[in-house]
């Protein structure tokens, strides 16, 4: 992956906004179900969707469901580079992974805690088209020396 000045990172693949914005939509309804049913079902259900998608670039639930209801709103746009949105979905994954493991441990308040940060970054991309990724990218980069 190669880097644009501001630091986000660029593929050659590209995505409808309103994709990404309907998924994060439907991953913050899914968060917000934590809330009510802190089992493991819904944490380990999210691992597995962002799995496909940021590590296989395969089609998810998740991807799936947004493009029926991108259809049914009517709804397109012009597409994006998708290395930002690939970026956040491997930090959903990990997040994820990280909901999971306080799912299974039962530690309740460490759950509420990730969900609501998870939520805010899902919830910012659905409702104000916001990519939190786009500005972690950099400071990932810092950290850990990675370019590609």
């Amino acid at each position: 992956m190669k880097q644009n000045s501001v630091g986000c990172p660029i593929t050659r693949e590209q995505i409808s906004p309103s994709l990404a914005r309907l998924s994060a939509a439907i991953t913050s309804f899914l968060l917000l179900l934590i809330y009510f049913f802190p089992a493991p079902l819904i944490p380990l259900f999210l691992l597995f969707d962002f799995g496909l998608r940021g590590f296989l670039k395969k089609t998810s639930p998740i991807k799936l469901i947004a493009r029926g209801l991108q259809k049914i709103l009517g709804i397109s746009g012009k597409k994006v580079n998708a290395g930002p949105k690939i970026f956040a979905m491997k930090i959903g994954f990990w997040m994820s992974g990280g909901l999971l493991a306080c799912s299974l441990l039962k530690w309740t308040t460490a759950l509420f805690v990730l969900t609501s940060l998870f939520l805010f970054a899902a919830g910012m991309e659905a409702l104000f088209n916001f990519c939190l990724g786009c500005k972690v990218f950099p400071l990932w980069q810092k950290i850990t020396h990675w370019h590609q």
